[in-house]
């Protein structure tokens, strides 16, 4: 298969294989390619948005963006903002995470699969939030001037340890980068 454009590799727990959002003629879908066989797997097919996935722990499920939702409207090409949504990859069905609010990107599992991570700008500045997906109580990590941004739109803002017990981010203070 041919691509325009590959974005957002990201391996899964096993090491066998990778999703990435592939785009062809100007629509976004997530892949997978068996790393050993090169075999690709189409994991979604639809006009939406799919970008940045991320694999549970336990590989058997892909947070990613997308702009699904009641306010994208396909017909009129009118795009909502960005949202965090769940890939079940047997299954192939999606949910967008409840509360979703602003423009929210760049999710990351927490070590148990137990809750997301992500940016959202919902109070105007982008911060950092974990949701518990199983309560689906949402909390707000950082509350900053400049907000959590990655050094270019689609670099990552943040990175959570393995072990839960830590999150890296960048932002911009003063004259720089930290």
């Amino acid at each position: 298969l041919d691509f325009d454009a590959l974005y957002s590799p990201a391996w899964d727990p096993t090491g066998r294989r990778i999703a990435f959002s592939g785009i062809r003629g100007g629509k976004s879908d997530l892949w997978a390619v068996d790393v050993e066989t090169g075999e690709l797997e189409q994991l979604t097919d639809d006009p939406y948005l799919a970008r940045d996935p991320q694999w549970s722990p336990d590989g058997g499920r892909i947070a990613f963006v997308t702009d699904r939702g009641p306010d994208t409207d396909l017909e009129h090409l009118i795009f909502g903002e960005s949202k965090i949504a769940i890939l079940d990859v047997a299954r192939r069905s999606v949910d967008v995470l409840p509360g979703q609010s602003g423009k929210d990107i760049s999710p990351q599992w927490g070590p148990d699969g137990k809750s997301l991570a992500f940016v959202s700008d919902r109070d105007g500045i982008s911060d950092l939030y974990i949701q518990d997906l199983e309560t689906e109580r949402l909390s707000r990590l950082t509350k900053l001037v400049t907000g959590v941004t990655g050094l270019v739109e689609s670099s990552p803002p943040f990175s959570w340890s393995r072990d839960g017990k830590r999150i890296v981010f960048t932002t911009f203070m003063g004259d720089g980068w930290e």
